[in-house]
């Protein structure tokens, strides 16, 4: 009896409760435009207004116009390598050598970096140039190689310059969200 006097009071009181408030129209989240490979993508603007995509909505987003338009998504990653995916796009040039894919490429060489062919593509209605090349990880004090990360690269050339947009994950795991990259690169239209 005891039990059921408890479990009619419960009831009672979530009747009672009012209402949840409507959202108002500022604090409503941006809504979802995609979602690929479990991940929602959004509209996004540059803060420069320089360019807009589909972008990651629930990854960390960090913009930085000093270098240029610059904006980088930061992703969960996973169990064995945590906040180890990101996404960004940075314009060039950025005052200095670096004025065309092919000059983006060639301080990769030599750097060491060792990229793959620069490859010129026709894609998204465009011309695209790409790349990609593996890095090492290491910690911020230290010399030993925690694992190794894929670069991927994607050059779109615009009046003054170009937009390089990369992918940066573990060798491992970097298959899991190449599509989202994918996606951002197909949707990325540069507004200069």
């Amino acid at each position: 009896m005891k039990r059921a006097a408890v479990l009619l009071a419960a009831l009672l009181a979530s009747a009672c409760r009012k209402a949840a408030p409507p959202a108002s129209p500022d604090s409503a989240e941006v809504p979802t435009r995609a979602v690929v490979a479990g991940v929602e993508l959004i509209d996004y603007d540059s803060a420069t207004g320089e360019f807009s995509c589909r972008a990651p909505g629930h990854w960390k987003a960090l913009e930085d116009d000093k270098l240029g338009p610059r904006v980088m998504f930061f992703g969960p990653g996973n169990e064995k390598f945590p906040r180890s995916v990101s996404i960004s796009v940075m314009r060039f040039p950025d005052g200095d050598a670096v004025k065309t894919p092919q000059d983006f490429y060639d301080a990769l060489k030599i750097s060491g970096q060792n990229p793959s062919p620069l490859e010129k593509r026709s894609a998204n209605g465009r011309t695209e140039y790409v790349l990609h090349y593996d890095e090492a990880q290491r910690p911020l004090h230290g010399y030993k190689v925690l694992y190794m990360k894929r670069e991927d690269v994607v050059m779109i050339p615009f009046k003054d310059g170009f937009f390089a947009l990369q992918h940066s994950a573990p060798v491992e795991t970097y298959m899991d969200t190449l599509p989202v990259f994918d996606a951002v690169v197909a949707s990325f239209q540069p507004k200069a």
